[in-house]
This record gives structure tokens, sequence and C-alpha cells, in this order.
């Protein structure tokens, strides 16, 4: 099983309390959510993370919708639906750089990893706790632009997570982290909050 069941179902669970979009397409299906979103083949979502879709719908979802709790669903413009589905797949070569893991969690909750630019982000355990690492170690990607954002990759599926946005503080001690030269991070080829994933105003709420 490509996810965690457990992590998957507490992530979701804390979403339908914010609200999170669903949107089918075909095999595959796009959660996104404020600050971490998932592109995957239907058959690989454990089952009951596919039946607490159809709870918070109120159905299995044909077309792209927006549930929150105690709201009655919302219809996602298809425009809408095809900008997040683009946003949440690998994008174009250009705009991405593979990132390493490096082994410290900070704060006792925030995974860092280090881009080709020696930069250091910092990744929720909470949101990539979605992915069952023991199957398969995912490949780390980076998105870099106006909203930079971590992709995980595992056999074709995808979890985007926004790196936490920390103080002024914090984000000196990541930059000094950064500094410490870490081994083979030149790769080739192969209390703070979570930043907003997308431009979701409607979100904030």
């Amino acid at each position: 099983m490509l996810f965690n069941e457990s992590g998957l179902l507490k992530a979701l669970k804390a979403a339908h309390r914010a609200g999170y979009e669903i949107i089918p397409d075909g095999e595959r299906v796009t959660i996104c959510t404020k600050n971490w979103a998932i592109n995957a083949d239907r058959a690989d979502l454990p089952l009951k993370a596919s039946l607490a879709l159809v709870e918070h719908a109120g159905y299995m979802p044909n077309a792209p919708i927006r549930v929150c709790a105690g709201t009655t669903n919302q219809t996602v413009f298809a425009d809408t639906a095809k900008v997040r589905m683009s946003e949440v797949d690998t994008g174009s070569e250009g705009e991405w750089q593979p990132m390493k893991r490096l082994p410290i969690t900070y704060k006792d909750r925030w995974k860092l990893f280090i881009s080709q630019d020696n930069e250091v982000f910092a990744f929720d355990e909470e949101i990539l706790d979605v992915l069952n690492t023991d199957v398969i170690v995912p490949q780390a990607m980076l998105r870099t632009g106006y909203i930079p954002a971590g992709v995980f990759e595992l056999g074709g599926n995808y979890l985007m997570a926004a790196p936490g946005e920390f103080s002024a503080e914090d984000g000196a001690k990541l930059i000094e982290i950064a500094k410490l030269g870490w081994e083979n991070t030149r790769l080739y080829g192969d209390p703070c909050e979570n930043m907003c994933l997308f431009d979701m105003e409607e979100y904030d709420e």
C-alpha cells in the first residue's frame, strides 16, 4: 500500500473541518486542501480513505466538489479543477529540482530537506505521514517559483506539501543548518504554521 491509511485518514479528517476539494479524473483523483494535496490512482487509495471521501461528500464524487464539515457541498468550476490538477502534477522540467532529506526533525515536528541551491525547507511530519515510506522511499522534489512546495512521488502517485513558514529567528536557524556542508547534497537528475499551498483565499474564512 503506497499510502499510510491512518496518516491519510487523520489528514482528511483535519481537512474536512476547514474544507477541501475532491476532483475525480477517470481512474485518478486529486484531493486539494489548504496546505497539502495528492494526485493518485483511485485504486491505490486505502479503502478507509475512499470511504472517508464518500462520507464527507455524501456519495462517491463524479464531478469536482468542495466539501466542508457543517456546510453544503459546493461545485468546483471545471477550469478551476483543471488548474488544480496541473498544479499537483510534476510540472514542467525547468520548474523542479530534487531535494535531499536531512537527518533532522526540527522542533519534533518538521522534517528538513535541502535543495540543490542549499536552501532548507521544513515539512510537517503529519502531512508526510500520508505516505507509506515502509514500502518505498519517496522521490522528493522542490517546486520553485512564487509559491514553493515539496512534491513526494510514490509509484506514480504524488503528495504536494507546503513548507513551513517560520519566524525570523527560526528562519535564521534554518539558514545556519544549510551552511553545515551536508554530505552528498549536490543531486543530479534522479510555533510555526504551514504556508498556503494554493491561492485559495476562500479557505481563510
